[in-house]
């Protein structure tokens, strides 16, 4: 479920058990269970629509951070990325940590 989040962005619980397979109250539970946790947030509501409008669920993006380091002979390079795989550092791309061996 988080995957199709992730790679669909907000979805509404809805569509979610449409994409996954499952019905909507197994998704409403697991939704109510992520959302708790914070890995995913509410992005919005429908508009204009007859019945209760649809809340839509997205990925949170600072619910999860990764970091790559590549280790060469002569410098180091590293990444930190967001839960949605978006570089977050260095700001500037080809930025390095360290530039040379004598640094290290």
């Amino acid at each position: 479920m988080f995957e199709a989040l992730h790679q669909s962005g907000p979805l509404s619980r809805i569509d979610i058990a449409k994409r996954v397979g499952l019905s909507p109250q197994t998704v409403s539970g697991i939704t109510r269970e992520l959302l708790d946790q914070q890995f995913i947030i509410e992005t919005g509501r429908s508009q204009g629509q007859r019945g209760q409008p649809q809340t839509y669920l997205g990925a949170n993006p600072v619910a999860g951070f990764s970091i790559g380091i590549h280790l060469d002979r002569n410098r180091v390079v590293m990444v930190v990325c967001n839960l949605l795989v978006e570089v977050i550092w260095p700001e500037k791309p080809g930025q390095t940590i360290c530039a040379s061996r004598n640094r290290l």
